[in-house]
This record gives C-alpha cells, sequence and structure tokens, in this order.
C-alpha cells in the first residue's frame, strides 16, 4: 500500500543572499563666525585668516553637532528576533563608517576630487578660501581646515558659503541576519562591502 503522501515530511530549504546596503547620510552645514584677525590694542590687520576644522564627525555626525547620523543601511529595526538565540537586527550596525571622498570647485569653477590618493593634504584654492583634507592609509578622512579669505565680506560678487559634496563609505565585517538561530555557536559573519558599500554623495555648505 502507498503511504498517504499526506504523512510524508518534507524539507524546504531557502537560500538567502546577504546584500550590502550602501550607507546614508545627509547634507550638512558648519559655520566660521570670523574672516580676519585683529592685532590688540591696534585694532591693526594681522592677515590671519579664520580656521574652520574640518573632522570626520562634522561628515558623520555625533551626539550634539549635527544631530542626524549617518546610517549603515537604509533598514529600519522592523524585524523581531531573539538575542539569547543569536538573532540580530537587519541594519548593518557592526560596520564602521568613513569619510572617502570630497568633491570641491576651485577658484577656476573646475570640480576637483580628493581623496587618498588625489590631492590628500594638499591645499586648494577656492573663489572664499583655502581648503585641505588628510587622508590615512587606508582611505579614512582624519581631518582638514578651511581658511576663508581675508576681507571675505569685501569681495565682489559676496558669497556669504561655500559648498562641496562628500562621500561615506561602510567596511567591515558583519553578521548575515538569522544565521546564528540555528547554531548559536556559529560565527556567521561576512563581509561583503566591496560593492555597494559608498553612500550618494550629499553636500556640506560651510557659511562665513
Amino acid at each position: 500500500m502507498q503511504d498517504d503522501f499526506r504523512s510524508v515530511t518534507r524539507t524546504v530549504t531557502v537560500n538567502i543572499t546577504p546584500v550590502n546596503d550602501a550607507p546614508v547620510t545627509f547634507d550638512r552645514s558648519l559655520e566660521v563666525m570670523e574672516v580676519e584677525e585683529y592685532a590688540n590694542g591696534t585694532g591693526d590687520s594681522t592677515n590671519a585668516v579664520a580656521r574652520l576644522p574640518l573632522m570626520p564627525e562634522d561628515f558623520l555626525g555625533d551626539a550634539t553637532v549635527p544631530t542626524e547620523l549617518t546610517e549603515q543601511s537604509d533598514f529600519t529595526d522592523d524585524v523581531d528576533y531573539d538575542s539569547s538565540l543569536g538573532g540580530v537586527e537587519y541594519d548593518e550596525e557592526e560596520q564602521g563608517l568613513r569619510v572617502v571622498l570630497f568633491t570641491v570647485t576651485n577658484s577656476d569653477g573646475v570640480p576637483v576630487p580628493v581623496d587618498k590618493d588625489n590631492n590628500n593634504g594638499v591645499p586648494i584654492t577656492l573663489a572664499t578660501g583655502v581648503i585641505t583634507f588628510n587622508f590615512d592609509a587606508s582611505g579614512a578622512f582624519t581631518g582638514g581646515e578651511y581658511l576663508p579669505n581675508v576681507d571675505y565680506n569685501e569681495q565682489t560678487p559676496f558669497d556669504p558659503t561655500e559648498v562641496f559634496s562628500y562621500v561615506v563609505e561602510d567596511f567591515g565585517p558583519t553578521r548575515i541576519p538569522g544565521s546564528e538561530i540555528p547554531d548559536p555557536d556559529a560565527v556567521g559573519s561576512i563581509d561583503y562591502t566591496s560593492t555597494n558599500n559608498r553612500s550618494a554623495p550629499k553636500q556640506m555648505t560651510l557659511t562665513t
């Protein structure tokens, strides 16, 4: 007699291919309040322009300035998971973030890319001043500065802002969602940030 098909146990295998979600960042702004320093007592010009330090957190965000943080992905934490079973959130929060590329417009109106291999640490003359970006050997932006022109407010035509773009990259391994649930002892991590790992360019506006 043939077995009742309804009593036969079948196995369904679901193969999930993880993908890397590009980081999500935002347009940002910074201000420098002075454009020229004056000697104490005499009021004479020192020709020393103000300096605006540029740090990675100015582009990635922190708890105070600005308030919008760059995110490792565009996923929201809307999936229930049980951390006691090794489950993880579907937001790639274990990955790191870094700024890897700037594009500025020089005083001749020409777009200039700046990264680890191009114009790294080189002062670039803009219409409004001079800007410098520094990168380490891994390609991460480590710091820089913006020096607005002396007598900035007397420039013709006057433009109180300097705008340039920046790109954020995610890197490092992250756990495959759900990989630890069948086997809590499994490593279940993968580094798949070699593709789709950069944000869309966003703008930084410097106001003097």
